[in-house]
């Protein structure tokens, strides 16, 4: 493989995990063997560090990490699993999300962050998450909240999204969600500050 050909496949993989927000380990493995037609862990391992940091010996090839972003890894607390993403390491609120979601979506799953960071089992059930679409609000330009409003089919449907993106996860049959992998990627600080004492013990090591 000459240089050229690994740099545009180190790219392919950098877009097919931008493309996805995050995927399991053992998927970004396999990934990565496919297109890198290799098995050596230490070379995957390598290609993180330089997707992060660039060529150091190549003052024109930038990381990630001069774009305040990052490919990171993390064991999820949902599952146990370790998951690979890329991160927006400027800020780490909803408002990474603008891009993403409506702003009465994006409100509609800070609330449910926000309630299955206080809840005992950490999880909350499809009833709990479909109320969270109640008193959504977001900041004004002007100062004060605005009043949002998401209609119970549009919740439905951003659930379903929420759970396909991978930043809630389905904990029975669609009826519990817990918060998922590309949740604490993307938005450990900010799920520790609304846990529960007790719920912030178990998260510590986000």
């Amino acid at each position: 493989m000459t240089s050229t050909e690994g740099i545009v496949r180190r790219h392919a993989f950098l877009q097919a995990l931008l493309k996805r927000g995050c995927l399991e380990e053992s998927e970004a493995l396999r990934l990565f063997q496919e297109l890198m037609e290799s098995d050596d862990p230490s070379a995957f391992n390598h290609l993180l560090t330089w997707l992060n940091l660039g060529d150091p010996e190549d003052e024109g090839e930038f990381g990630l990490h001069s774009l305040h972003m990052a490919v990171r890894s993390l064991r999820n607390p949902s599952d146990g699993k370790v998951y690979v993403g890329v991160v927006n390491r400027l800020q780490d609120n909803v408002a990474k999300l603008g891009g993403l979601f409506t702003p009465a979506e994006t409100a509609f799953f800070q609330k449910i962050l926000e309630t299955i960071a206080v809840a005992e089992e950490r999880e909350i059930d499809h009833v709990e998450a479909l109320n969270c679409r109640s008193g959504l609000k977001r900041a004004g330009t002007l100062g004060g909240d605005v009043s949002l409003s998401l209609s119970l089919t549009d919740a439905e449907t951003a659930l379903r999204t929420f759970v396909r993106e991978r930043w809630l996860q389905d904990a029975g049959r669609g009826e519990m969600y817990r918060l998922g992998p590309r949740a604490f990627l993307e938005l450990s600080d900010m799920i520790r500050d609304a846990a529960s004492d007790e719920n912030r013990g178990e998260w510590i090591n986000l």
